[in-house]
C-alpha cells in the first residue's frame, strides 16, 4: 500500500523531515547538530580542511516510509600527509623537535670520534719520554762520575802498592810515598845486599809486596801497564826464586854421590830444579841450563871415581883433569848462559823499577 506524502502512519509515530527513524534500530541517524558536536569534539587538525554540510533528505514520492534515506557516513579525523623523512647530518649536533616525525635514519658515514683522549695520550707519552730520558742521563752521568772516582781511586791504590814495594827493594824502607831519586849507577842498593847475604826473610817480604801491585794491577783497565808489568814481573819471579830456592853446589853432588851413589845423586838434582821447570820465562831457561851444568858435574864425578881419582872426599885433579876435559868443554856454553841470565836479571830488577816508577807517575798526563 502506498501513501500519499504528508499522510500521517497509522499506528506509528509522526514521520517528518528532520526526525527519520530508521526501520533497524542498531543504527541511530546522525543530525546535522550532532555531526557539529562530533566535529566539534576532534581534535583539532594540523592542516585544515572544510567541514561537510549534511542537509536532511526527503523521501521521493512512493519511496516506503520505513526505507530511510541512506546514511551519511561520520566524518573522520583528517589524514596527515605523510611528510619527507629528515635525514640526520653528522655535522648538525641538534635537530628540531617537530610532532610526529618519522625515524631518523643515520647516514653512511660514521660519526667522528674525539680526538681528546687521543692528544691526552699523546701529552701523557711527551711526559713520560721525557721524565724516563731525565731519569736516563741522570743514572748515566752518575755512572760516569762514578766510574771516574773509581778508576781515580784504582789508580792511586795500584800507585800507593808500586811505592810499597820500591822504597823496600831499593832503599829498605817502609813508605807509600814517591820514589824521588834516579837509578844512580854503583850504589849497592838493597835487594843486591840482600841477595849477596842470601837475606831469605827480605825476599819472601819483597814477594808479598810485588803480589799486592799485581792485584791493584789487575783491577787496571790501562793495557801498556799490562805489558811493562808482565816483563818486570818475569825478571822479579827468577831473581826470588834464584835467591830463595837452594842451589845444588859441586860439593853437594860429590858428598850426595859418595854416600848414595850415581843414581840417588840424579834424583836429587832432578827434584832440586823441579820448581824452576815448573815456572816460566828466565826462570825455566835459568833452571834447564844450571840443571845440565850439574848433571855434567856429575858425569866428571863418576869418571873420576871410576879411575880412582878420588881419595876420600877429595878429588886428585892432576888425576881428573885429562879425563874431564870433554866435560868442561860441554858445560862452557851453559854456564855462560846461567851467569847471562843471572848478571842481566840481578840489574833490570832494580833498574826496571825506576823505569816503571816514571811510567805510573805519570799515568793520565798529557
Amino acid at each position: 500500500m502506498y501513501m500519499k506524502e504528508g499522510e500521517p502512519v497509522l499506528g506509528g509515530p509522526q514521520v517528518s523531515p528532520g526526525n527519520v527513524q530508521p526501520t533497524n534500530p542498531g543504527v541511530q541517524p546522525v543530525g546535522f547538530e550532532t555531526l557539529q558536536n562530533t566535529q566539534t569534539a576532534q581534535a583539532t587538525p594540523l592542516v585544515s580542511t572544510p567541514s561537510p554540510t549534511f542537509a536532511p533528505s526527503t523521501p521521493p514520492v512512493g519511496t516506503q516510509l520505513n526505507n530511510p534515506a541512506p546514511l551519511q557516513p561520520a566524518p573522520t579525523s583528517p589524514q596527515i600527509p605523510p611528510q619527507p623523512l629528515r635525514q640526520f647530518s653528522p655535522q648538525s649536533t641538534t635537530s628540531p623537535a617537530a610532532p610526529n616525525m618519522g625515524d631518523i635514519i643515520l647516514s653512511d658515514t660514521p660519526p667522528q670520534k674525539s680526538k681528546k683522549g687521543l692528544v691526552i695520550a699523546l701529552v701523557l707519552f711527551v711526559i713520560i719520554l721525557a721524565s724516563g730520558l731525565g731519569v736516563y742521563f741522570f743514572i748515566s752521568q752518575n755512572a760516569k762520575n762514578t766510574a771516574n772516582t773509581t778508576t781515580q781511586t784504582l789508580a792511586s791504590n795500584y800507585r800507593e802498592a808500586f811505592n810499597e814495594y820500591a822504597n823496600y827493594i831499593l832503599y829498605g824502607q817502609d813508605s807509600l810515598e814517591d820514589i824521588v831519586s834516579t837509578y844512580e849507577p854503583g850504589t849497592f842498593y838493597s835487594i843486591w845486599q840482600a841477595a849477596d847475604e842470601k837475606n831469605k826473610a827480605f825476599f819472601d817480604k819483597s814477594k808479598i809486596l810485588f803480589d799486592s801491585i799485581i792485584v791493584q794491577l789487575q783491577k787496571q783497565e790501562n793495557d801498556i801497564d799490562f805489558v811493562v808489568f808482565n816483563n818486570y814481573s818475569d825478571i822479579f819471579n827468577f831473581y826470588y826464586l834464584y835467591n830463595t830456592v837452594p842451589r845444588v853446589s859441586s860439593m853437594n853432588i860429590l858428598e850426595k854421590y859418595l854416600q848414595d851413589g850415581k843414581e840417588s845423586t840424579l834424583e836429587y838434582i832432578n827434584n832440586s830444579y823441579k820448581v824452576f821447570d815448573e815456572s816460566s820465562g828466565l826462570a825455566q831457561i835459568y833452571g834447564r841450563n844450571q840443571k845440565e851444568v850439574d848433571l855434567l858435574t856429575l858425569d866428571q864425578i863418576d869418571t873420576a871415581y871410576s879411575n880412582g881419582c878420588i881419595e876420600g872426599n877429595t878429588i886428585n885433579e892432576g888425576c881428573s883433569n885429562s879425563l874431564w876435559a870433554e866435560f868442561l868443554e860441554q858445560k862452557a856454553d851453559f854456564i855462560q848462559n846461567v851467569n847471562s841470565i843471572t848478571y842481566e836479571a840481578s840489574r833490570d830488577v832494580v833498574l826496571d823499577c825506576f823505569n816503571i816508577s816514571d811510567k805510573i807517575y805519570n799515568l793520565g798526563k798529557g
